[in-house]
């Protein structure tokens, strides 16, 4: 991901920002995101020099990306997969209606807890990769 933002806060090396391509959020149900954009933090690991109102490019490395996505994603999927596949071993009498509302609860709390656990950090933000307009 390589996108125009535009810098909103300043705290430290975080950096909170906007997008300034709103037209990736057309499809987006939220209509404060597509009218005024979501605001994000990113990292000024280069230490840019940045002011309210810069407009910078951000970048986010795609190898952490697939990570996020796999660990956030994948193994909610994984762990509902495998509980609606084990559940007829542990308990044959189950029927697929009670299997199945197993799997997604399995889904949901796999990835609630996730949520709730891993905490990011600043190796997992996107970093900003050059100033547009100081």
């Amino acid at each position: 991901m390589t996108e125009k933002a535009r810098v909103i806060a300043i705290d430290g090396r975080r950096v909170s920002v906007v997008p300034l391509d709103l037209e990736v959020c057309l499809g987006c149900s939220n209509d404060q995101c597509k009218s005024e954009g979501s605001v994000f933090t990113v990292i000024n690991r280069r230490k840019f020099p940045l002011s309210i109102g810069s407009e910078v490019r951000v970048h986010a490395r795609p190898g952490r990306q697939l990570l996020q996505g796999a660990v956030s994603v994948g193994l909610p999927l994984i762990t509902g997969a495998v509980s609606y596949a084990a559940l007829p071993l542990l308990a044959p009498i189950a029927g697929s209606v009670l299997q199945s509302v197993i799997a997604i609860g399995a889904v949901i709390l796999t990835a609630a807890l996730i949520a709730r656990m891993i905490h990011v950090g600043e190796a997992g933000f996107p970093e900003i990769s050059a100033v547009v307009v100081s």
